[in-house]
């Protein structure tokens, strides 16, 4: 009798350490979308690519699943991904699109993003668009002063104008330079800090006819 109470003992302290140590696994943070900002418009109809990141305070590997479609909300599963972008492809023009990332850390924890959304813009010339950019997405350590450049391959537009921030959903109000030729330089930034910019080009009469995608780049200490 004594026997069997010892071991229905240990049982009951197995099956406690076991909740205790499911218990101990904490969700991942909620997913922060960073690119497109939300309600951004114009968006080339080649596609853009989709850029957020998400932090797990247990270190586990994360993993994504990436919900983008018309509609809101948006329900198609379009892929899992451990990584923290995803392309797109080519989109409809003057559409609505809708998108929502969900974490999981492999450990029954998920946590998922607002919703953002973004239209596209015209019916575009795929050789129209700036693209090409220095620096390159997601490029890290880029030292400052920082020379851009990209190109744009239509002779209908005559110039530019170039938007940035470190704040994605300010980007639209964030415009720093607007140069004739697919290229300046800036000085005025901050080290170790996370930026987000994007090109349109302007034809003689001023219309916004050709954005291209958001890029994203990290300068140096």
């Amino acid at each position: 009798m004594k026997n069997i109470l010892t071991i229905s003992i240990l049982a009951l302290m197995f099956l406690a350490s076991c909740e205790i140590e499911e218990e101990k696994n904490t969700m991942p943070e909620k997913p922060t979308l960073n690119a497109p900002a939300n309600a951004t418009s114009n968006i080339a109809t080649e596609g853009t690519t989709l850029n957020w990141n998400c932090t797990d305070v247990d270190g586990d590997q994360l993993k994504y699943k990436v919900f983008f479609g018309k509609n809101n909300p948006p329900t198609t599963l379009e892929t899992e991904t451990s990584t923290t972008s995803y392309s797109t492809g080519k989109l409809e023009a003057e559409t609505s699109y809708y998108w929502q990332i969900e974490a999981n850390d492999g450990n029954k924890g998920t946590s998922s993003s607002d919703i953002y959304s973004f239209t596209s813009g015209p019916e575009s010339n795929p050789d129209a668009v700036p693209e090409n950019p220095y620096p390159t997405d997601s490029l890290s350590n880029v030292s400052i002063p920082v020379t851009f450049s990209w190109e744009c391959n239509n002779s209908a537009v005559t110039g530019y104008e170039v938007y940035m921030s470190d704040d994605p959903n300010n980007l639209m109000n964030g415009m720093v330079s607007a140069p004739t030729q697919p290229t300046f330089t800036i000085s005025n930034l901050q080290p170790n800090t996370t930026y987000y910019w994007f090109v349109v080009g302007r034809t003689n009469n001023q219309q916004v006819n050709f954005r291209g995608n958001s890029w994203i780049f990290t300068t140096a200490e």
